[in-house]
């Protein structure tokens, strides 16, 4: 499943299971992009609070298209919408990537 590449920078509550993490990526643009989202939606690793911090972690997602920009960079369009309903704490689910910021992973 194709997947994007994130970091997880702490866990935000771990008062209930699975607990949740807090995320980011940072599009083709500069901008960086925050999540709140379960840690077994992001990552198979067993995370708790002794655990340290940053560690990667994936969020699936879909592929919307594939273009060059002006430059010559690739740069491929990917929602978050699908399987796993994740977006930004700003409601984002659209993002511009490099294709090193994409990864297959099996399922």
């Amino acid at each position: 499943m194709l997947s994007m590449k994130i970091k997880i920078l702490r866990i935000t509550d771990y008062s209930f299971y699975p607990g949740y993490v807090e995320c980011i990526v940072t599009d083709v643009w500069g901008n960086n992009h925050v999540f709140n989202e379960k840690i077994p939606v992001v990552t198979s690793k067993n995370i708790d609070e002794k655990s340290e911090f940053p560690q990667d972690g994936y969020i699936r997602c879909e592929l919307l298209s594939l273009w060059t920009d002006d430059d010559g960079n690739k740069i491929i369009t990917v929602s978050t919408e699908n399987p796993d309903h994740v977006e930004t704490l700003d409601e984002i689910n659209v993002f511009d990537l490099l294709p090193c910021q994409l990864v297959d992973i099996p399922l």
